[in-house]
C-alpha cells in the first residue's frame, strides 16, 4: 500500500509539472490523459477525480474555442465521469458537484443549441442548492451567473441583469479570482457597461 501510495504521489507531482506548461495545448492534452488516467486508476481519491473533471472542463473549451465540438464533448464526458465518482465518493463534496455541473454543462453546449438547452434546464436549481449548502464559496454564484448571461432570454431562462446579480455577489467573496473578473467583466458588457467592464 506504500508502494502504491508512493506511485500514485509520484505520477500525481509528473502531471502537475505538465499542468503547469498547459500554455502550450499538446501539454494542456497530456496533462489531461494524465490525470484521467490516474482517476481511474484510483477511483476512491477525490483529489485525482476533480483533478480530472477541472482539466477536462478547461481543455474540452480550448477544443471548443478551436471549433472542434466534437472532441469538446468527449474530453468533457470524460471529466463528467470523474466528477460522478467524486459524487458517489462524497455526496456533500461542494467541489464534486460544481465540477460535475461544469462538465454536464460543458458536454452539452458542445453538441448544439438544443442538447445544450436540454443539458442547462435542470441546473438552475441544482446551483441554487450548491449556493445554499455554501454560501461561503464564489463558484456556485459565478457559474449560475454566467449560464443567466449566455443563455437566450426568449426561448431559455437568461438574464443579463441576473446573471450580474450573482457575479456580484461570487465578487464580494472572491474580490481577486482572476476567473470571476473576466467573467464579471463580461457580465458588465452584457449589461452595456463598458467602462466597468474595463
Amino acid at each position: 500500500q506504500e508502494a502504491s501510495a508512493s506511485d500514485r504521489d509520484g505520477a500525481f507531482q509528473a502531471a502537475l509539472a505538465i499542468y503547469a506548461q498547459r500554455a502550450d495545448e499538446a501539454k494542456h492534452k497530456l496533462a489531461h490523459e494524465r490525470f484521467r488516467d490516474l482517476a481511474k486508476a484510483h477511483p476512491k481519491d477525490n483529489e485525482l477525480q476533480l483533478w480530472c473533471a477541472r482539466t477536462a472542463y478547461y481543455y474540452g473549451h480550448r477544443r471548443l474555442q478551436a471549433g472542434d465540438a466534437d472532441e469538446c464533448s468527449r474530453i468533457a464526458s470524460e471529466g463528467l465521469r470523474c466528477a460522478k465518482r467524486a459524487r458517489q465518493n462524497n455526496p456533500a463534496d461542494y467541489d464534486a458537484k460544481y465540477w460535475w455541473v461544469m462538465c454536464r454543462v460543458k458536454a452539452g453546449t458542445s453538441t448544439g443549441i438544443r442538447a445544450a438547452l436540454k443539458a442547462v434546464k435542470p441546473m438552475k436549481a441544482f446551483l441554487e442548492k450548491l449556493i445554499a449548502s455554501d454560501t461561503s464559496r464564489f463558484e456556485g454564484y459565478m457559474c449560475l451567473g454566467v449560464l443567466y448571461r449566455e443563455l437566450p432570454s426568449f426561448i431559455s431562462w437568461g438574464d443579463d441583469e441576473k446573471a450580474l446579480e450573482y457575479l456580484k455577489k461570487a465578487e464580494k467573496i472572491a474580490p481577486k479570482n482572476p476567473e470571476l473578473l473576466l467573467e464579471l467583466g463580461e457580465g458588465w458588457l452584457k449589461n452595456d457597461n463598458e467602462t466597468k467592464a474595463i
